[in-house]
């Protein structure tokens, strides 16, 4: 709730744990991929539309169990496939926009 245009700045946030940017104008997921001590992204009500952006981001953050999506251009518009895709993504997450989902078995 603060405005925030762009993720930057977490450059040496490396123990970082949970990263909460809801309800802000962010439109690219970027600037996360470094964070692998990230367990919950909460990036609800934003601008993010592209599942490219969250398979660069965080397909290799094995630490994240949790993600909050819902109320972004990608889960609005596209409902149907929306969390089956960030499933595909992200295969060890326990919740998606507070439901919760089994992890892939095979995922580390």
């Amino acid at each position: 709730h603060n405005g925030v245009l762009k993720l930057e700045g977490l450059e040496h946030n490396l123990k970082l744990n949970t990263l909460d940017v809801t309800s802000n104008r962010v439109s690219k997921l970027e600037n996360i991929s470094h964070l692998v001590h990230l367990e919950e992204l909460w990036a609800s009500s934003n601008r993010l539309d592209s599942y490219e952006e969250v398979e660069e981001q965080c397909s290799g953050l094995k630490d994240l169990r949790t993600v909050y999506f819902e109320g972004n251009p990608l889960q609005t518009e596209q409902r149907s496939e929306y969390r089956r895709r960030i499933k595909q993504i992200i295969p060890h997450l326990t919740q998606i926009d507070g439901d919760m989902c089994k992890p892939d078995p095979n995922s580390p």
